[in-house]
């Protein structure tokens, strides 16, 4: 029996990290470098304001290591002012956690808001030899707002979250060169 819920989740995971990477979301960069090649930034000449944002990134340090952690960083400028700082979510699991509340390692505590809280989940079957095995993935959206001076502060160190919901909670790990590449983007287009 163990074998068989091995060979599951094993598929599982091989499975949740090419499709997410197929998807558009991408395994975590390695340097800054990388990230500020990867970040964008638009300006709408109709709002008069301009959105820089990194690509989603699987982050798989911490909790997420059976279910990855996807996220990416947003925020407009308008009138060389900063509108919002936030970062995108997007936490996989077999269940929903009806996630609520984020605070970083520092005790900080992040404005968070869910977003599409009535996602359906993704069915997955999985065979091994003669056995198979249907599981539904359940996927929560939010983000988490935080100021230029929170943002600055986990450019410097890598900086863990722990993510509390009501059936279950963990933490993942941001690698500081994407907060300094996002925190270097922003004060560009300030």
């Amino acid at each position: 029996m163990r074998k068989i819920i091995f060979a599951i989740l094993t598929t599982l995971l091989i499975f949740g990290l090419s499709g997410c990477a197929g998807a558009g979301y991408e395994i975590a960069p390695s340097s800054k470098k990388e990230v500020l090649q990867e970040t964008t930034v638009k300006y709408d000449k109709f709002k008069k304001q301009t959105l820089i944002s990194t690509p989603p990134y699987l982050i798989r340090d911490g909790f997420t290591d059976t279910f990855p952690v996807i996220v990416g960083y947003k925020s407009v400028v308008k009138n060389n002012k900063i509108q919002f700082i936030q970062m995108y979510l997007k936490i996989l699991g077999t269940e929903r956690a009806f996630f609520n509340q984020a605070v970083g390692q520092d005790g900080y505590e992040f404005k968070f808001e869910e977003i599409n809280p009535y996602e359906e989940g993704t069915t997955i079957t999985t065979r091994s030899g003669q056995y198979s095995s249907t599981m539904t993935v359940k996927k929560e959206v939010f983000t988490l707002f935080l100021t230029l001076v929170q943002l600055k502060k986990m450019a410097s160190q890598d900086y863990a979250i722990k993510i509390y919901g009501k059936t279950r909670e963990g933490d993942f790990t941001m690698p500081k060169f994407i907060s300094s590449a996002f925190y270097q983007k922003l004060q560009n287009s300030n």
